[in-house]
């Protein structure tokens, strides 16, 4: 089997590489902006830089940000692939562009370029929402290492990613940008610290790796999250009058509705397509 990772020398195409080479498969080509770090990144690797005139491909792997996929899409479509795989965080406003293909299977790992082993990861996919065989025996790299695979359909998932990504991430960068305003010293900040500020400054420093990039069109891109932007401003607004005449009511309301709505078990056996 034949597979070119495009945007295969960034750090989640790198981590295809390696998880595809440890399935057994040896005819892996990378390709994407720079060449010249596409060919330091394939030596370093063992993998073939993609060059033209092109061999035939198996599988198409989109490791790039979500904006760019509908044309690189379209770029690759004359290699004819048995399919193509896409791997962004925000779905529909792909899909929507190229109107849901039938030979794109539209995946999300949920864990980053750092993890070790698939064991208690999730690996979702929200399109087509039956796979053809070729597409399930890909799904089934991950299962063999331990991951959980299942379908949600993709308005779902995107609706899903605005608390699990897209504000994480926008309030783990506001905490940062309010410690250093504040110019207390780093280091005495993280002595004083507890498991919960541990747990930011792990986020923190984990961003830090990432790309800009791909992080502000996670941003842009999840539906309706601007309304919930103005909400939660509202609500902290609403707070911090609340902080300057000496009442702490509203903050105990959420406090006791938050934690009593997530201590709550949740079942969801009955909610995962497991296919």
């Amino acid at each position: 089997m034949r597979i070119l990772i495009v945007g295969g020398y960034g750090r989640m195409g790198r981590w295809f590489v390696r998880f595809l080479q440890r399935r057994g498969l040896r005819e892996i080509y990378i390709t994407g902006r720079n060449e010249k770090k596409a060919v330091s990144v394939s030596r370093l690797l063992g993998v073939k830089v993609f060059q033209k005139p092109s061999p035939t491909f198996d599988i198409i792997i989109f490791s790039t940000p979500p904006s760019s996929i509908p044309q690189l899409y379209e770029r690759y479509l004359g290699f004819q692939p048995n399919f193509f795989v896409e791997i962004a965080s925000v779905k529909k406003s792909i899909l929507e562009a190229l109107t849901y293909p039938s030979n794109l299977l539209s995946i999300h790992p949920f864990f980053g370029p750092r993890v070790r082993s698939l064991r208690g990861k999730n690996v979702v996919w929200v399109h087509p929402k039956t796979p053809t065989a070729h597409e399930r025996r890909f799904l089934d790299l991950f299962r063999s290492e331990g991951a959980s695979v299942f379908y949600v359909p993709p308005d779902v998932h995107d609706e899903a990613i605005k608390y699990t990504l897209s504000l994480p991430h926008l309030f783990t960068l506001l905490l940062g940008r309010a410690i250093r305003s504040s110019e207390i010293d780093r280091q005495l900040i993280s002595a004083l610290s507890g498991g919960s500020f541990k747990k930011f400054e792990t986020l923190l420093r984990s961003m830090a790796l990432e790309s800009p990039e791909v992080y502000s069109e996670i941003q842009l891109l999840s539906p309706s999250y601007s309304n919930i932007l103005r909400d939660i401003s509202s609500q902290l607004l609403s707070l911090a009058e609340d902080y300057e005449r000496g009442v702490s009511q509203n903050f105990r309301e959420i406090m006791a509705a938050t934690t009593k709505y997530f201590s709550r078990k949740k079942d969801l056996s009955n909610k995962l397509e497991n296919s």
